[in-house]
């Protein structure tokens, strides 16, 4: 199966009550309104494509669709996703989802914490809530990423997040909770500074997501983690 063989896949099995599903949740061209199932299957089956699998997922990332885009970044292979890539493709982000999805690839790569480093000065709102989730994913990975990059984070998150677009408030809001969940070194100031943040306010829209309390999440995040160990 070549990438016009899962485009084509994806364009049959596409809904238009998912599609305005889907625009709600942000994405608001470009889709055809398949489900994530399909999109999980079509992403394995391109995985078992060998060495073509890496080319099929550029080729799928480039022809802009938000399902071929899901598909890219769940067949690419994180040890060639190098800066190269994840930057021409952060380039072309056109919505949060987009964004999410490329920052579960980069997080996967050894240029991740570079790459989420380097996303987070950006201005553009998909690109650093690319960069956010980057650091989000990477601590639940349990990828290395330094105290003082963590510390500096919190800060700018605490000064900076009632200032922001809700589809970035989102993505600090839930790096605040990673920081206090996964780095023991920070979590009781990440705790302090939910705190100070209070009631963030996010528009989900007509959607059923809601904006988890920072400081309540944390605390429940560890101890099921600890319920774990």
């Amino acid at each position: 199966m070549n990438a016009q063989d899962i485009l084509a896949e994806l364009q049959e099995q596409g809904l238009e009550k998912t599609r305005l599903m889907y625009g709600r949740h942000g994405a608001q061209k470009l889709v055809f309104g398949a489900s994530y199932s399909a999109m999980n299957t079509l992403a394995k089956v391109a995985k078992k494509q060998g060495e073509a699998a890496h080319g099929i997922a550029q080729e799928l990332w480039d022809s802009g669709y938000m399902e071929t885009r899901v598909v890219a970044c769940q067949s690419a292979d994180p040890a060639r996703s190098d800066k190269e890539l994840l930057g021409a493709w952060a380039a072309g982000l056109s919505s949060h989802m987009d964004a999410d999805n490329l920052a579960a690839l980069a997080a996967l790569s050894s240029d991740g914490a570079k790459m989420a480093a380097l996303w987070v000065k950006e201005k553009d709102e998909h690109v650093l809530r690319a960069g956010l989730t980057s650091y989000s994913l990477l601590l639940k990975n349990e990828k290395k990423v330094t105290k003082a990059a963590l510390a500096k984070l919190l800060a700018r998150i605490e000064k900076e997040i009632h200032g922001h677009s809700d589809f970035v408030k989102e993505a600090m809001n839930y790096l605040l909770i990673a920081i206090g969940t996964y780095s023991s070194e920070l979590r009781e100031e990440a705790i302090a500074a939910a705190k100070r943040i209070g009631m963030v306010n996010i528009d989900h829209g007509e959607t059923n997501c809601k904006t988890p309390d920072a400081e309540t999440y944390i605390r429940r995040s560890v101890a099921h983690l600890e319920r774990q160990d």
